[in-house]
């Protein structure tokens, strides 16, 4: 193309075609000859093989593509169930939190009712035991 830009004359562009590529260049005027014949048929399969194959290309590329459409519509479904799933286990937590919570205020006043009842039962104890040395002393001192 840069020839061609340059505005390099015509005879000039095809001898440097001739002499560096292997192309083979047909002008109008050519006569069909030997060189010419079996080329263009050639080109000819060789361009109905490349339609073929962009065209089973293109058939796996819309496949692809509705594969891919399939994963996304699949991967939001998975993306919302993980959100729910992720929302249900905070609420699931806190329930946990709040029951843990609740346990342990139970057994704390338990805890607090029954050192409570085991002092009372001491304070008895020693009151009874008072109670009983008391007589003791009174009944040895005006002899029983």
């Amino acid at each position: 193309m840069r020839m061609k830009d340059d505005n390099e004359p015509p005879e000039m562009i095809e001898k440097a075609l001739r002499d560096n590529s292997t192309y083979l260049v047909v002008d109008a005027d050519d006569k069909d000859d030997d060189k010419t014949t079996p080329f263009v048929p050639a080109l000819y399969d060789s361009m109905r093989e490349i339609a073929t194959a962009l065209e089973q290309q293109r058939e796996f590329n819309v496949q692809l593509l509705s594969r891919l459409e399939t994963q996304e519509r699949f991967n939001a479904q998975l993306i919302e169930h993980l959100s729910t799933q992720e929302d249900f286990n905070k609420r699931l937590l806190e329930q946990f939190e709040k029951q843990q919570e609740d346990i342990d205020d139970k057994m704390t006043k338990r805890d607090e009712e029954l050192i409570r009842l085991v002092r009372e039962q001491q304070e008895t104890k020693r009151m009874i035991a008072a109670s009983e040395e008391k007589k003791g002393f009174l009944a040895r001192l005006f002899g029983k």
